[in-house]
């Protein structure tokens, strides 16, 4: 695109109306011409911001009235009513009873605690960084073609493999968009979701070696320790695991010495399952029980190498199959009637999956040789496909914030990868921006001023036709940014999503930013010096480039630093850093924990002047305790949901406000409220969000 963009008309009722001198409008052109939707179904596509993004830059970027500009002393940030932006953003939600994996055994959304390691989608701890609060929005089920399903908010984001004609894509995409877009238009599903690997955990102090407990579940005497089978190596395995094997006058029958004092204290004699701590064990051990399953009790035909496990014990079939899911393997569980000389002795399940030879689902060679070698003809078993996604009650939903650099995390029993996203693509064009874009006032505008790509180092064809008296912007002559987060992989929330919009074909910011290995060159006017002229991530690990006098930050997820991760210290630093240089920046988080006294909170109790703070809550003068005023607040906390029951939710206020009102408060009325771990002067909160003096 090129040419003049179409200027914005911002009276939102919602938001609010700019009627003020703002760089806004320009840098909203700017950002659309500019930079591209990294991911997802919009993807290569301009970046438009929504109403709330467009406000919080416009008020950024606002010019003071009298403010004045020297072409031979230009001002920096004195010419801007801000030099600080914080933003408070939603995340995207699961169902709080939504199954966790975590490195501890199982948790759920609602309960797993910041600072616990979840799972990503190779099967790796990963810490959990933060948590939302509780919403109530449009609420779907999303189901898969194994059967299983997750209940997710309409904004949360899904990690899938997308089909065309020219391959499959890995995407980002939210619930909402998935709804009416399931086939293509040959009918075939469009979206899968690609299984994960199996869960990292560490070796397991197991009461019985794994194999043989999985040998004594496939084919054990249920109230001893003789085992039945035809393969002596099998009898060999259990050997090796330190016992004595002995026959009996059962030909197919064994006694393994020793086995069943072990079983008992394991609380499987006579109750045949897999104990809860083996689910938790390394995957080598979790391995190695599959394998005495199968080579006792477990199939694989010779076609194809599929492969069944069959039981008519309900808990030994929930446990085969949770052992399965753990190993990254997607099951189909089929009930049939079990028979014995023809006549039905009730119900059992047929476990099916498909596995390839490079998978140790064996150690009998004869079954092990039936699998096939990775191929075509596996692909659909290392997916799940989307297969519906409904509508249903609305219930409350939240999300987690993790380490992971793919910001993937399995959710459900069937450890189903899933994402937390959301600033990163805004934080990543405003970065763009401070960069290479209109970042600095250049004065007020006279009839036929323009701004001119070509005239600060793009070569792209747009332009901005400044009205008479609007303020007009200019690029930094020296810019030094950095983006600051508590990890590497918490950094590339923001620095995957510019690398990417850079690295387009035909983006334009191809011309202006260049990255590097460990940073992102900014095309300008200083090649000779390396210190200007760049785009540095700082984290916790990488303080090198800390202390150096800066032109404009973004500080990522500063809801969690703390005193005590030394983070609160380093965005100090950063911030002064950014002053000593006239800079200025941005920080976004979500809602945090108010008991840890983070670096976001203390910026909201304090309150600054001259920081611009967006966090929308309702009219301070309704009173929650009011019954009436409370739905009045439920309604303009969820006014952007109107298929939201109010009434549901006002159920849900009431029976909490029994026990813990200030909870309730938090939840659905989306307050910060006066409580432990935190102290705030009423009215503060609710004038602050959007800049607001306070008297």
């Amino acid at each position: 695109m090129s040419g003049v963009c179409v200027r914005r008309a911002m009276h939102s009722d919602r938001v609010g109306a700019v009627d003020f001198p703002t760089l806004g409008d320009l840098v909203d052109g700017w950002i659309e011409q500019h930079c591209r939707i990294p991911d997802g179904f919009k993807r290569r596509r301009p970046f438009k911001q929504y109403d709330w993004q467009f406000w919080v830059g416009a008020n950024h970027y606002r010019v003071r009235e009298d403010a004045t500009y020297d072409p031979d002393d230009p001002p920096l940030n004195q010419a801007f009513t801000y030099r600080r932006s914080e933003v408070v953003m939603a995340q995207k939600a699961l169902a709080l009873d939504t199954p966790v994996a975590t490195t501890d055994g199982w948790s759920t959304i609602g309960d797993v605690p910041v600072g616990a390691f979840v799972f990503d989608e190779s099967g790796r701890p990963t810490r959990v960084l933060s948590k939302s609060p509780v919403w109530r929005s449009d609420t779907y089920r999303v189901a898969f073609s194994d059967g299983s399903s997750l209940v997710a908010c309409k904004d949360h984001q899904w990690w899938v493999e997308r089909r065309s004609r020219r391959g499959v894509k890995i995407e980002r995409v939210r619930t909402e968009d998935l709804v009416g877009n399931l086939r293509d238009g040959g009918g075939a599903h469009r979206y899968r979701v690609p299984n994960a690997k199996p869960v990292q955990l560490p070796d397991a102090e197991l009461p019985v070696p794994p194999y043989t407990l999985g040998a004594w579940l496939g084919d054990g005497c249920r109230a001893d320790g003789r085992v039945v089978g035809v393969d002596d190596e099998v009898f060999d395995r259990i050997a090796a695991d330190g016992f004595r094997v002995t026959r009996t006058s059962v030909q197919k029958r064994r006694q393994v010495h020793g086995l069943m004092v072990l079983l008992r204290g394991a609380g499987v004699l006579g109750n045949k399952h897999i104990p809860e701590r083996y689910l938790w064990a390394s995957e080598r051990q979790r391995w190695e029980l599959l394998q005495g399953l199968m080579d006792t009790d477990g199939y694989a035909d010779e076609r194809q190498g599929k492969c069944e496990f069959t039981t008519t014990l309900p808990a030994l079939r929930d446990g085969v199959t949770a052992l399965l899911w753990s190993l990254g393997v997607k099951v189909r569980c089929y009930e049939g009637v079990a028979t014995l000389n023809g006549v039905a002795t009730g119900p059992k399940w047929r476990i099916a999956f498909a596995a390839r030879s490079d998978m140790p689902v064996f150690s009998l060679p004869r079954k092990q040789q039936r699998l096939k070698p990775p191929g075509r003809g596996h692909g659909q078993f290392q997916h799940r496909r989307i297969v519906a996604v409904d509508r249903i009650e609305t219930v409350p939903t939240q999300c987690i914030t993790v380490e992971a650099d793919s910001h993937v995390f399995l959710a459900g029993r069937e450890f189903i990868p899933t994402c937390n996203t959301g600033k990163g693509p805004m934080s990543a064009c405003y970065v763009a921006v401070m960069a290479v874009g209109p970042e600095l006032f250049a004065g007020w505008a006279k009839r036929g001023d323009v701004w001119d790509c070509a005239d600060h180092g793009c070569p792209c064809g747009w332009y901005w036709e400044y009205e008479p008296g609007e303020p007009m912007g200019r690029r930094h002559p020296s810019p030094l940014v950095q983006v600051l987060a508590t990890s590497q992989d918490q950094v590339d929330n923001i620095w995957r999503p510019l690398t990417t919009m850079v690295r387009f074909n035909d983006s334009p910011l191809r011309n202006l930013l260049l990255p590097r290995e460990e940073f992102i060159r900014v095309v300008g006017e200083n090649p000779d010096d390396p210190e200007l002229d760049r785009i540095d991530a700082v984290t916790s690990a990488a303080l090198s480039r800390l202390g150096n006098p800066i032109s404009a930050f973004v500080q990522d997820e500063h809801g969690t630093y703390t005193a005590s991760n030394g983070m609160i210290k380093t965005a100090d630093t950063m911030r002064r850093g950014a002053a000593g240089m006239g800079g200025r920046g941005m920080c976004t988080t979500n809602p945090w924990n108010p008991a840890e006294d983070s670096s976001a909170q203390r910026a909201f109790e304090t309150n600054p002047d001259d920081v611009f703070i967006f966090y929308p809550v309702p009219p301070a003068e309704l009173s929650w305790m009011d019954r009436r005023q409370r739905r009045r607040i439920i309604e303009f906390a969820y006014r952007d949901s109107p298929h939201v029951s109010v009434d549901s939710i006002m159920a849900e206020a009431d029976e909490l406000m029994v026990h813990d009102p200030a909870q309730a408060e938090r939840f659905f009325g989306n307050r910060v409220v006066q409580g432990a771990g935190s102290w705030l002067p009423e009215g503060v909160w609710e004038s602050a969000w959007a800049g607001h003096e306070v008297g």
